[in-house]
């Protein structure tokens, strides 16, 4: 059984966006990973100076945990960009593919819950 040059053509880019899923969740992963440093950095630094156990530096350890928590909410929101322009070409493709009655496509595609995670990440995020 051979396949027509569109149903190869759909079949290559399907596989080529399942190919590039992760890394989309590994930019994620790594955005939510400089949050918590960030965070876990401060705090660290917070409690050893209460303690009296280091003296109260030039705020360096707080600029350094804002700049990774920063970055990390920056990376985020290019992982939403991203992720809704991922959702744009997949049905796109789905539609057209519809079209050529290469797939039935009678179910909606779903609301993404990765998208409306890093919307709820990004809505908690701390406003400096």
């Amino acid at each position: 059984m051979t396949r027509s040059g569109n149903e190869r053509e759909a079949v290559n880019s399907i596989q080529l966006q399942l190919r590039l899923l992760p890394r989309r969740l590994a930019v994620i992963r790594t955005s939510l990973a400089l949050i918590s440093f960030g965070f876990t950095i401060f705090q660290f630094f917070e409690r050893l100076r209460d303690q009296n156990m280091i003296s109260s530096g030039g705020g360096s350890e707080r600029r350094f945990g804002v700049t990774l928590v920063a970055l990390g909410i920056a990376m985020l929101i290019f992982a939403i960009v991203d992720h809704i322009q991922y959702m744009i070409e997949l049905r796109r493709l789905r539609h057209s593919m519809r079209e050529e009655r290469l797939v039935h496509a009678e179910t909606i595609c779903p609301a993404s819950l990765t998208l409306i995670t890093a919307f709820l990440l990004l809505a908690a995020s701390p406003r400096s």
